[in-house]
């Protein structure tokens, strides 16, 4: 019988297919001698630790967090208590995950809540390290709709592979009981243009795998079973196409209101970026180049920063400088961003040479260095202050933008532009603090709405401030990504969306389409 699941909407898109649901590894917690706790936390920190900088962008995020985790005395040191007391191992394990995911929940911040898939994922590499090293993640053997409980963005890059080059995708659409809209696996899954959704209640106990299903990522809507004539519907309403459109987004001779950038994680990105057609990369995050446990000296992130800026000439290029993950045992909104460029100077200078390096031999660049979670105009000046002091080239040293993320930075947005050319608004920490919510708990998916007034009215102010000031402003994150937000945030006074690289063609269309 045909029934049909509602859940939250993490990625957009459509899919058909069968459901795979994903094996997981260790077994329910048994009073049996199994393993050794220390040589499983050897082992996993061994396959964490990167030295030479072999792991992507992507992969690096997610493991200083668990590095972080793994190095964290009250974690490590409620396991070997556990143990001490006469547990196994294996219960050890069980008992400090659940522990940790129960603190971070318990912390009401909605970024530190967020890292519950990857605390989780850090307990399955332990389990299994307890037996041998640990393994890659189950891999199905046709295309299949993921179905799992929880999913960190590792688990689904493992599963994914690289985005170059490309390769036939095993998995169409990703299912989640757990998840939101706003986790690092959603982010990880819209910029794979992977459909997904999240927060469906019990969804282990009404799908199995084999089970027919048709996705719909974005309304958050999953139909199990249905029959051959609702399939050719739905993936018929799925394959319309937008007459006139080429692969640059352009048609006839018009150009859209608001241009449609690019996010990359790495340099070596630029030309899978310029073929998309985007209109110039929007946002470039060094975090790939830069991590806390390995960074560059200033010529080599210079060549790497040169590389792309000549690899594609004649658009904007906007680089962040490095936004410091957030360890897992602290609170996620310390030494972030702007605040982690303060605390540690030399890397911070390291990085801007290398920036300003760059700008100097591409002359002709159009380079915007931009500053995460900023908060207060002065942290916007005083950068702009250090810019003029370095700068050795000849003409206007590269132009500074500021993210804003915070709602203290949208509020005083009239002062940011004292000393910022561009603005870039990062709907996904704007949204969740601004409604107070973990991007997360399902429970409280539906406050982190895209529509909601309070952000329009930031949204508005920010635009607003731009337009008057003649400065450029741009959204980031899921918005950016949203068909619906095009026309409303051009009319606000917003340049250019910068969204992942699956989205960039369905944006181009979304724009046209608006015109029309």
């Amino acid at each position: 019988m045909t029934t049909t699941l509602q859940g939250v909407a993490c990625a957009p898109g459509r899919a058909a297919g069968r459901a795979w649901v994903l094996p997981r590894a260790g077994a329910p917690p048994t009073p049996s001698p199994e393993g050794d706790l220390e040589l499983a936390v050897r082992r996993v920190a061994e396959a964490l630790h990167d030295p030479d900088g072999r792991h992507d962008a992507e992969r690096a995020g997610i493991h200083s967090v668990q590095r972080a985790l793994l190095a964290d005395p009250e974690f490590i040191g409620r396991a070997r208590l556990l143990v001490s007391e006469g547990l196994t191992a294996r219960a050890a394990i069980h008992g400090a995950i659940r522990m940790a995911v129960d603190r971070l929940r318990a912390s009401h911040d909605p970024l530190l809540a967020a890292r519950c898939p990857d605390v989780r994922h850090l307990g399955e590499r332990l389990l299994a390290a307890l037996d041998r090293p640990p393994p890659g993640v189950a891999r199905p053997d046709r295309p299949v709709i993921l179905v799992a409980r929880d999913l960190s963005a590792e688990e689904l890059l493992a599963l994914l592979g690289p985005a170059s080059p490309p390769r036939p995708r095993l998995v169409r659409a990703v299912l989640l009981q757990r998840s939101g809209p706003l986790t690092h696996t959603a982010i990880l899954a819209r910029a794979r243009g992977l459909p997904m959704v999240g927060g469906i209640p019990d969804l282990l106990q009404r799908v199995g795998s084999g089970d027919r299903l048709l996705v719909d990522g974005g309304h958050g809507r999953v139909t199990v079973d249905p029959d051959d004539g609702a399939v050719r519907r739905f993936m018929a309403e799925g394959c319309e196409r937008t007459p006139g459109w080429s692969p640059d987004g352009r048609r006839g001779s018009a150009s859209p209101r608001i241009q449609v950038r690019v996010n990359i994680d790495l340099p070596e990105e630029i030309r899978l970026a310029r073929e998309t057609g985007a209109a110039g990369v929007g946002l470039l995050r060094t975090d790939g180049i830069l991590r806390q446990g390995h960074a560059p000296g200033r010529p080599q992130q210079a060549a790497r920063y040169i590389d792309a800026l000549r690899a594609w000439p004649g658009v904007p290029h906007v680089y962040r400088m490095f936004d410091a993950p957030a360890p897992g045992p602290e609170p996620a909104l310390g030494p972030r961003g702007i605040r982690w460029l303060h605390l540690n100077r030399s890397r911070t200078l390291t990085q801007l040479d290398a920036l300003l390096d760059a700008a100097a031999a591409v002359s002709d660049a159009d380079l915007t260095i931009l500053l995460p979670m900023v908060s207060h105009p002065q942290e916007v000046s005083e950068f702009r202050t250090l810019i003029h002091d370095r700068w050795q080239g000849a003409g206007p040293p590269p132009a500074l933008g500021a993210m804003v993320e915070t709602p203290a930075a949208a509020i005083v947005i009239d002062e940011l532009f004292d000393s910022a050319d561009l603005v870039a608004v990062g709907t996904n920490d704007l949204l969740s603090l601004l409604v107070g919510a973990s991007r997360e708990d399902p429970r409280v998916a539906g406050l982190l709405d895209t529509g909601h007034p309070a952000l329009w009215d930031l949204l508005e102010r920010v635009g607003a401030a731009a337009r008057e000031r003649g400065r450029t402003a741009m959204v980031c994150g899921a918005l950016a990504a949203d068909p619906d937000a095009i026309r409303r945030l051009a009319t606000l006074g917003f340049d250019a969306v910068s969204v992942g690289l699956a989205d960039v063609r369905r944006v181009q269309r979304a724009v046209w389409r608006r015109r029309g």
